[in-house]
């Protein structure tokens, strides 16, 4: 289990939705198509299955869904704790 604390931000866009940015030491490998990774995330004791993305500008980026952030918003900060999903890499590549 890997776990990090960073700042939820809105992705710069009309109606943009929330994320964080993966600090580089808690990123895992890409394993997917798109420069993503399969993980299951826990935010708030609430556990999804989502992927960590890379992007050229904003490094790993992880979305934050607002059923999992509750009254958590843009500038607040959140623990992520996450483990790579090995078993929806199956079929994948």
């Amino acid at each position: 289990m890997t776990t990090f604390t960073a700042t939820i931000w809105r992705w710069p866009a009309p109606n943009g939705v929330l994320m964080v940015t993966v600090p580089p030491e808690a990123r895992p490998p890409v394993l997917a198509a798109f420069g993503r990774t399969p993980i299951r995330a826990t935010v708030r004791g609430k556990t999804w299955p989502t992927s960590i993305f890379g992007s050229k500008t904003y490094g790993a980026i992880l979305l934050m869904p607002k059923k999992v952030l509750g009254p958590l918003g843009e500038g607040d900060g959140v623990q992520v704790d996450f483990e790579v999903d090995r078993a929806r890499l199956i079929g994948m590549g």
